[in-house]
């Protein structure tokens, strides 16, 4: 208002030079909007792959990777200075190309005031103090466009942080849907079910199977029929395309995802950890239980043993991804983790496979006497976890092939006596076995159909 009261000629001249310098910066924000968030994504794709070099550094020494892995981090490394460049000049050009406006500008504002000076519309007097005003005026607006480049970095960052905290979730309407206990002996009936990642073929197609609660289910079938893939579906993990799972009375769909998720566990083989105290990571899952259920899940899974030969015992800081740890050490502390609560329903996938089979016969002794009534179900490969069910489900490339108890299948002809005689030797074959009748020593051949060391030490087979 003061400059308009001095001049409304040098005002109106002023904010049209203003106008014109906001308009040249304005072209050069898309360009700079894109460079930012194009230096952000690959910066974090930059971190991501150094994570992944760290996690994989045994990977790296002990395979001709490491020129791959060091040419790849120069790569992007080049990419992101590049970018990085790229903005610095592109950021060099628009202050470059303001300041020279904004001089000419000053320049024929300063040029018109002379001349209405000279024509004694304005006193010079009034000039310098417009000048003055002005001067200060056109620094703030300057200063206010200098933050442009700030504001575009502020708002990529939180686009992509709004990218996630308002990604669709996994069930909009999970908040109201009840919680409820599923009984240890209730049964889980799957119904037509039907399962893909999103641009793969089915991997499991119009499934159907009813497995008996309260007993030790194992779960068979070659690499990539399906046993992982319909553990996560029933453990919530995955969402189905269509079908229905029941335990019990429940409908999977009418169970909020943390009633499921906490009385259906699944103990993958690569377990994770946090980087805090044993005892801490076990109170970060379940922060209801206390010292002595810890205690006692560790002495199923025999996990206090080692626990109790560490310097801090349960205080023990376990390193990043537990690397700390050896694996077998890790998937009994898994274990320990996955009964704390003495789920109804527990899925182990391969979670003892890195034990010898000593340890693995002591883990399976305590757990399985610890869960009589409810349900376990053990996905393995080895012949000895497998001996140990009630109850035994083959899958074949998504379907189901056969179930029922040992005894049933063995009883029934068909190709699936091939695949289980490597698993669970059928009664007759034992009682032969045990009376020394058409044996032999040093893997000879059973009755022609098995081999001694399908009674011993039996190593896991390949599939």
């Amino acid at each position: 208002s003061f400059m308009i009261f001095y001049s409304w000629e040098l005002t109106l001249a002023s904010i049209g030079a203003f106008v014109i310098v906001t308009i040249v910066n304005l072209l050069f924000l898309p360009a700079l909007r894109a460079k930012t968030r194009n230096q952000i994504v690959l910066g974090t794709e930059n971190q991501g792959f150094l994570v992944e070099t760290f996690r994989g550094v045994q990977v790296l020494k002990t395979t001709p990777a490491t020129p791959q892995a060091w040419g790849e981090y120069q790569s992007n490394y080049g990419r992101l200075a590049n970018l990085g460049w790229g903005m610095m000049k592109l950021g060099l050009y628009s202050s470059t190309i303001t300041s020279i406006l904004s001089t000419f500008t000053s320049i024929a504002v300063l040029w018109l005031g002379s001349y209405l000076v000279i024509n004694q519309t304005l006193s010079i007097g009034q000039l310098l103090a417009y000048n003055g005003m002005s001067s200060n005026f056109l620094g703030f607006l300057g200063a206010v466009i200098g933050l442009v480049d700030e504001f575009i970095t502020a708002q990529v960052v939180i686009q992509r942080l709004t990218e996630v905290i308002d990604a669709t979730p996994e069930d909009e309407n999970d908040f109201k849907k009840p919680w409820a206990e599923i009984p240890g002996n209730a049964d889980i009936t799957c119904s037509k079910l039907n399962f893909h990642h999103a641009g793969r073929v089915d991997l499991l197609q119009d499934f159907s199977l009813t497995i008996p609660g309260g007993k030790v289910i194992a779960l068979i079938g070659k690499s990539g029929c399906g046993k992982s893939t319909l553990a996560k579906v029933m453990a919530g993990l995955y969402s189905l395309q269509s079908g229905n799972i029941r335990y019990g009375l429940y409908n999977q769909q009418d169970l909020s995802l943390e009633c499921l998720r906490q009385q259906v566990i699944l103990v993958p083989q690569e377990p994770h950890f946090w980087s805090r105290s044993i005892i801490d990571n076990f109170h970060f899952s379940y922060p209801q239980v206390t010292f002595e259920q810890i205690v006692k899940a560790c002495e199923i899974a025999g996990a206090d043993s080692f626990i109790s030969e560490l310097p801090d015992k349960y205080q023990t800081v376990l390193g990043e991804f537990g690397a700390n740890l050896s694996g077998g050490q890790r998937q009994r502390l898994a274990i320990a983790r996955a009964i704390v609560t003495d789920p109804p329903v527990l899925i182990l996938d391969e979670s003892t496979g890195a034990l010898d089979p000593v340890s693995e016969a002591q883990v399976l002794d305590q757990l399985l006497s610890s869960r009589q009534g409810k349900t376990t179900i053990m996905i393995s490969h080895r012949p000895k976890v497998i001996q140990r069910a009630n109850w035994i489900i083959m899958l074949e490339k998504g379907k189901l092939q056969i179930q029922g108890t040992p005894e049933e299948l063995h009883s029934l002809a068909g190709d699936h006596l091939d695949f289980l005689d490597d698993f669970v030797p059928s009664t007759k074959n034992l009682v032969m076995y045990a009376s020394g009748s058409d044996s032999s020593v040093n893997g000879t051949s059973l009755n022609g159909n098995y081999s001694s060391s399908q009674f011993g030490d039996i190593p896991r087979p390949g599939f």
